[in-house]
Formats: C-alpha cells, sequence, structure tokens
C-alpha cells in the first residue's frame, strides 16, 4: 500500500495533473465567477428573470452551433496531429475561420426571417424581440473566438488558452454587473452581445501571429472543410440537443407549475452547468489533444481509465460536498424566491456525476470522427429524454423535476459503454 507522500509524487509525475493544475486558475476563476453570476441574476432579475435568460442562453447556444461552434473538437483534433507543419496547420486555420464565417451568415439569415416567432416561442412575448434579430452578430463572435481557443488548445499553447480564458471570463463577468443592474434583463441580453464583441478583438489580439500567415496562404481545402465539418454535425447534435431539451424542460415546468418554479430547475440548472464546465474545462487541456494522437486501442482505454481514476476521485468528493453544502449555496448565491431549492440537487448532482463518467467514453466518438455511431445515438438518448421528461414532470413534485436528467444519464452510461467496447476498443 502507498503512503500518503507517495501517492502525491505518483500523481505529480501524470501529465494530466500537471496540466490540469497548470489550467485550474482560469477554471476554478470562471467557476467562481459562473456562481458570483448566478447570484447577481437571482437577486437583480429573480426566478422569472433567471428564466428568460436561460431561454435566451439556450437559443444562442444552439444557434451558435449551427454557427461553427460545433466545428471546435475538430480544429483541436487536426491542429494537434499536423501542428509539426506549417503548412497544414495555417491551412486547418484559415478553412476553419472561413467555415466559421460562412456557417454564421447563414444563420444569421435564418433567424433574422423567423424572429418573431423564435421570440413568442422561447420568450412568450415579442418585448425581445429585436435581440432575437440580432443575434447575428452574438453567434459569430462566440463562433470565433471558440475557434480561436480551439486552435491554441490543439497546438499545445497552453500560457496563451489560459490567459485569454482568463480575460474572456473577467471582461463578461465585470461588464454584466452595470448593464444588469442598470437595465435588469434587457441589460443582460445587452451585455452578452458587447462582451462577445470585446472578446473577439482580444482574441484576434492573441491570435494575430497566426492569422496574419494564414491570410497570406489561405486556400480552400474540400479535404479539411469535410473532416470538420463532420465534427460539427456530431457536436451540433450534442450541444443542440441539450439546449433544446433545457428548453423544453423549462416550458413544461412554466405550464405544469409556474414560471418562479421554473426558476428554482434553471438554477439548480445553471449550478449543474458550472460543475459541468470546471470538470471539462480541467481535463480537456490535456486530454483532448492526447486522443487526437493515432493511438492504438489499447494505448487509448489505457489512457482513458488512467485519467478516469486520477480524476474522477476528486469530482466525486467534490459533487459530494456541493450536495451536502446545498442549502447554503442556496442562502448565499440565490434570493428568498428560491427558498425550496435545495431539494432539486439530489438527483441533479448524481446525473451530473454519471454525467462526466460518460464524457470520457462520448468524447472518443467525436474525436475518433465515428459520426452516424455517434449521431444515431444522441438522436435516440433526445427521444428518450423528450419522453422521460413529459411523462414524469407533469405528474411529480417540483422536487423530482431533475429525475429525467439522472434517469437519462445511467441509460446513456449502459449505452456509451455498449458503444465504446464495440467501436472503439
Amino acid at each position: 500500500m502507498k503512503k500518503p507522500i507517495d501517492i502525491l509524487r505518483y500523481l505529480s509525475r501524470k501529465k494530466i495533473i500537471k496540466i490540469s493544475f497548470t489550467n485550474s486558475q482560469q477554471v476554478l476563476l470562471r467557476f467562481i465567477l459562473g456562481m458570483l453570476n448566478i447570484k447577481i441574476i437571482s437577486t437583480w432579475l429573480g426566478a422569472s428573470g433567471m428564466v428568460l435568460l436561460g431561454q435566451f442562453n439556450s437559443f444562442t447556444q444552439i444557434i451558435s452551433n449551427f454557427s461553427g461552434v460545433g466545428i471546435h473538437q475538430g480544429i483541436t483534433k487536426l491542429c494537434s496531429q499536423y501542428k509539426n507543419s506549417n503548412k497544414k496547420r495555417y491551412l486547418i486555420i484559415g478553412n476553419s475561420l472561413f467555415l466559421v464565417t460562412v456557417l454564421s451568415l447563414i444563420t444569421s439569415l435564418i433567424v433574422y426571417i423567423f424572429a418573431a416567432k423564435i421570440s413568442l416561442y422561447l420568450l412568450h412575448s415579442l418585448q425581445y424581440y429585436i435581440y432575437i434579430k440580432l443575434s447575428g452578430f452574438l453567434t459569430f463572435s462566440l463562433s470565433f473566438n471558440n475557434a480561436i481557443l480551439s486552435i491554441f488548445n490543439g497546438l499545445e499553447n497552453y500560457k496563451t488558452y489560459i490567459r485569454a480564458n482568463i480575460w474572456f471570463a473577467i471582461i463578461t463577468f465585470l461588464t454584466s454587473i452595470p448593464f444588469i443592474y442598470y437595465f435588469n434583463i434587457d441589460g443582460a441580453i445587452t451585455a452578452l452581445y458587447l462582451t462577445s464583441v470585446i472578446n473577439s478583438f482580444l482574441a484576434i489580439y492573441y491570435s494575430r501571429k497566426l492569422i496574419i500567415p494564414t491570410l497570406k496562404a489561405f486556400s480552400i481545402s474540400k479535404y479539411i472543410n469535410k473532416r470538420l465539418l463532420g465534427f460539427g454535425l456530431m457536436l451540433l447534435f450534442a450541444t443542440s440537443i441539450s439546449q433544446l431539451s433545457s428548453i423544453l424542460i423549462r416550458n413544461v415546468i412554466i405550464e405544469a407549475y409556474s414560471m418562479e418554479l421554473a426558476g428554482w430547475w434553471e438554477g439548480v440548472s445553471r449550478i449543474s452547468k458550472n460543475i459541468f464546465s470546471l470538470g471539462v474545462a480541467a481535463l480537456s487541456l490535456y486530454y483532448l489533444p492526447q486522443i487526437s494522437k493515432n493511438k492504438k486501442r489499447i494505448e487509448l482505454n489505457k489512457l482513458i481509465w488512467d485519467s478516469i481514476k486520477i480524476t474522477m476521485p476528486i469530482i466525486l468528493i467534490a459533487i459530494f460536498i456541493i450536495f451536502l453544502s446545498r442549502e447554503l449555496i442556496v442562502y448565499f448565491l440565490f434570493s428568498s424566491s428560491f427558498e425550496g431549492m435545495e431539494n432539486l440537487f439530489l438527483y441533479q448532482n448524481i446525473g451530473d456525476a454519471i454525467r462526466l463518467f460518460n464524457w470520457f467514453f462520448a468524447i472518443t466518438f467525436i474525436i475518433k470522427e465515428k459520426i452516424k455511431i455517434y449521431i444515431i445515438s444522441e438522436i435516440c438518448m433526445a427521444i428518450i429524454y423528450y419522453t422521460l421528461i413529459h411523462s414524469i414532470i407533469p405528474f411529480v413534485t417540483i422536487e423530482k423535476s431533475t429525475l429525467p436528467y439522472l434517469i437519462n444519464n445511467v441509460i446513456y452510461l449502459f449505452l456509451s459503454q455498449f458503444l465504446y467496447r464495440k467501436y472503439i476498443l
């Protein structure tokens, strides 16, 4: 049996721990700012405001996926594979930014045409119609920023990746405070537009040494665009389905209970998203470039399980602490209108742990370009989740509104293990 000091030495030699620790400063900062943002929104906008902002955020994430965010895993993989070839690297970067621009223009035009219908369905009002119409600007900025971050990740330029993420988080948080305070929900949405544009200028500054030679050597590559679109298609299904599910659940809870109780679900969901983002952000900086390399099946399996053995105990302890502290979390992060929300944590937290475990396997289908298998599995899980939402939420108390999330993740656990053993190993 290893002594405590031996365990510490063992962990210190693991590259995943070293890189994750280096990345922890921006991950922790984003987590803290995310929690503070929840406090600000719950206090100044209330439960109903949180629901409306959640609907708008889900919508912008979906159209951002159509605008190119879905290709960012592909950018990371290709940049990692060809980082030692300047010609191929510039070709990948140039075509990535080209795709983001073209897809953003197409998406923006579609949203502009159907803005009124979208506003009525999402926000139950035409009051925010103009924000939907102009959301094309927001989606391009988000897509561009994520593409730049993915390039840094694939090239293993960790310092710039971390520095850019830190500034993105700080600018977004500081800009949103005065806008939310003075202009409420309108200010919160306006701040999203403003910060995305500011962050895009910052992304250009950090990537200027890459973009300038890329523009000089730019040429369209059908091969690279086809591969990137394959990744985009997979990520489009994964992330869009998640956001569509969130929109659906909010609407179902509003109809079954009330806007205020939907705010409870939104509050727990925001904490859950911060937990998942924290875990994925800490792991992906090392993990994605590693599984992107052409590893043999035995090596890949060893990498996955070694990563799980090292990181999952830490993740489980953190989630358990969050569950034990749920009453304090609600008290400090939310206003009095959220009293009683702590009863929604149990199923959500268990689902979070299972979802993070699933991530290690699900991401391999994306990186290894198992497009058909991944899309079919995501469609199946979306249908199951949709069925669970309508079969459970209208017939149970608000405390069990997170039960579909848990059951869906359990089902996906078995499915992902089956598919991993059949198509990856």
